[in-house]
């Protein structure tokens, strides 16, 4: 009966969290590609100013693959800040 229980609530959860997934935009979906990126993830749990500034960086770098039409190259510099902030993970919570 415990054990029932817990997979009852395992599933509630898990439902959850993927009506979350599914109604997410595409560019949410592709952050959680960083969840183990080795430069975003330590960034996530250092100081702010660090976080925000490599953000900042990155941000510009996106701007000037936008100006020059690699508009790609910049998405996927967009993700990578957004991911900064807020990010999917993979498996449960």
């Amino acid at each position: 009966e415990m054990l029932k229980k817990a997979g009852d609530l395992k599933a509630m959860q898990m439902q959850g969290m993927r009506r979350e997934w599914e109604a997410a935009p595409e560019f949410m979906k592709n952050t959680a590609a960083f969840e183990r990126d080795r430069v975003v993830t330590p960034l996530r749990k250092g100081p702010a100013d660090e976080l925000i500034a490599s953000a900042e960086r990155w941000k510009d770098e996106g701007n000037n693959f936008f100006k020059a039409g690699e508009y790609q190259n910049a998405l996927n510099i967009y993700i990578k800040v957004v991911a900064c902030f807020r990010h999917f993970e993979h498996g449960s919570k």
